[in-house]
């Protein structure tokens, strides 16, 4: 029985044979080089871009991003008068450093301006003050930039120590913007005005 003796390729056939191996190889590196890149791209893109924010309207329920409810902006605006209407002498320097984080800047530093003396008279007097809400309300919405107006109404009690200063019918009006949510702000809304002023008899009685 003889031995069958397979031929050995030529030169030239081994040749191309590498040039084919050796372009195979480099399309699949040039394929996962160009994965690679399309990859860390998307999770750059993922990781820059801003979520979306939900707004739960606690009434309703239910939660749409990017979309907010007169309910979430009314409640965002009770939060913050609150805070700032409930202020005493070992209270009110916290009160003015976590009321910033929900204001614009520019409404934070007339405040802080306005916060120096007002301190100095809250600490030395040991004066007092307490806001009871009786009322709040979008009385008007903007569209462009989004911003919501309202009336936040409520009873102001004001004392000096121990001693009662007395009591009267206020009305705060409060503009709210959007702006992005941090962890200080998870909102995405800020105030940019705050306005008070004491009710006439009148409308106290209404």
């Amino acid at each position: 029985m003889g031995v069958r003796h397979e031929p050995r390729p030529r030169y030239w056939e081994w040749r191309t044979e590498l040039e084919r191996a050796r372009d195979r190889l480099w399309v699949m590196v040039l394929g996962l080089g160009a994965g690679s890149v399309v990859l860390v791209s998307l999770v750059v893109w993922l990781a820059l871009r801003p979520l979306p924010v939900y707004y739960v309207s606690g009434s309703m329920g239910t939660a749409w991003p990017g979309q907010v409810p007169d309910t979430v902006v009314e409640d965002f605006a009770s939060r913050v008068v609150t805070l700032l209407g409930n202020v005493h002498a070992s209270s009110a320097r916290r009160v003015y450093s976590l009321s910033g984080r929900y204001l614009t800047p520019a409404l934070s530093s007339r405040l802080a301006i306005q916060a120096k003396s007002d301190l100095d008279a809250i600490e030395s007097q040991r004066l007092g003050m307490a806001f009871a809400q009786t009322e709040v309300a979008v009385v008007e919405k903007l569209l462009d930039p989004p911003a919501w107006d309202l009336i936040v109404k409520g009873t102001r009690t004001a004392w000096a120590g121990q001693q009662l200063l007395g009591q009267e019918s206020v009305e705060y009006a409060v503009r709210i913007v959007r702006t992005p949510a941090t962890d200080l702000n998870p909102y995405g809304l800020a105030v940019e005005l705050l306005q008070v002023r004491t009710l006439p008899r009148q409308a106290r009685r209404d």
